[in-house]
């Protein structure tokens, strides 16, 4: 009987860094609008502003890493936030 391998799952190549403050209405369709793509992307929300993101994602049955902050960053550092939480070599 001929043994298959099995290609090992490769992660994305692309990160997508998602900006929220105070957890924004719109977050749960924008990561899930993402995921729904047809390339495999890796998606992190940074939530500033307090406001629990993490849980709105969690209960929205989206399990992708939030950073939360409790201070309101600017874009500029939400994004270096996401980018450093993430392990794809490209990022959106």
């Amino acid at each position: 009987m001929p043994r298959h391998k099995i290609p090992p799952v490769q992660p994305p190549s692309l990160a997508c860094v998602v900006l929220s403050l105070r957890n924004q209405a719109g977050v749960v369709d924008a990561v899930g609008s993402l995921l729904a793509q047809e390339e495999p992307v890796e998606v992190v929300v940074v939530d500033s502003g307090g406001g629990g993101a993490a849980a709105t994602l969690a209960a929205a049955g989206l399990a992708v890493p939030a950073v939360e902050r409790r201070e309101v960053l600017l874009p500029g550092a939400a994004r270096n936030a996401g980018i450093a939480a993430t392990t794809a070599p490209f990022v959106a």
